[in-house]
């Protein structure tokens, strides 16, 4: 999981406004306790919520729980009920919610890749052919518009025989999170023989 900094951070007033309660060094001290706990609410998924315990253990600085009032005097943290909450955090930074989904949805979608079984199915059922524009497939091709790929026709839906079709990379991109009929795409019935694009 990846965190979110404004490069401007640096040279925020706020963190500006932190350092001057600190003293010397009081900018660096800040600048450290904000990513700091900025990186500990995005790998534990708390929403930029940070007890009170957890900051007194960030031992990168001599008292953080001094920085973090400091933060939120300047504005950057806000005190809450037995812990700091980190303003606007989920402006910015993708709420646990979605990133649980999106853990989730990788998941399944690797234990359809490592079914063996289920993925030979879905290429012996639709052969070389995108099922949406119909168009021979290049099993090889990693970067093409024709190479080829997989998708979930219901996205997010079951890695299942009947949800998952073969797509060339160009429908695949176009048609993205949506279902066909959102995407304005007919799924195709699976090719015959002798399938041609078009």
């Amino acid at each position: 999981m990846w965190a979110k900094l404004d490069d401007a951070l640096i040279d925020h007033h706020k963190i500006a406004d932190a350092g001057a309660q600190l003293g010397k060094n009081g900018q660096g001290l800040a600048l450290a306790i904000y990513v700091v706990g900025l990186l500990y609410a995005v790998k534990h998924l708390t929403d930029g919520w940070l007890s009170r315990a957890v900051v007194k253990n960030f031992r990168h600085v001599r008292n953080p729980l001094r920085v973090a009032d400091a933060l939120v005097k300047a504005g950057l943290w806000e005190q809450d009920d037995g812990g700091f909450q980190i303003h606007d955090f989920t402006d910015y930074n993708r709420p646990a919610v979605d990133v649980r989904a999106q853990l989730d949805w990788d998941r399944r979608r690797k234990a359809f890749s490592r079914d063996d079984d289920l993925v030979a199915a879905v290429m012996r059922r639709d052969g070389d052919h995108c099922r949406y524009c119909g168009c021979e497939v290049d099993w090889v091709d990693r970067r093409g518009s024709n190479g080829a790929q997989f998708d979930h026709v219901v996205p997010r839906g079951p890695g299942s025989f009947d949800n998952v079709v073969v797509s060339c990379r160009a429908c695949n991109s176009r048609k993205r999170d949506r279902t066909p009929e959102q995407a304005g795409m007919v799924l195709r019935p699976a090719p015959g023989p002798g399938a041609l694009c078009g």
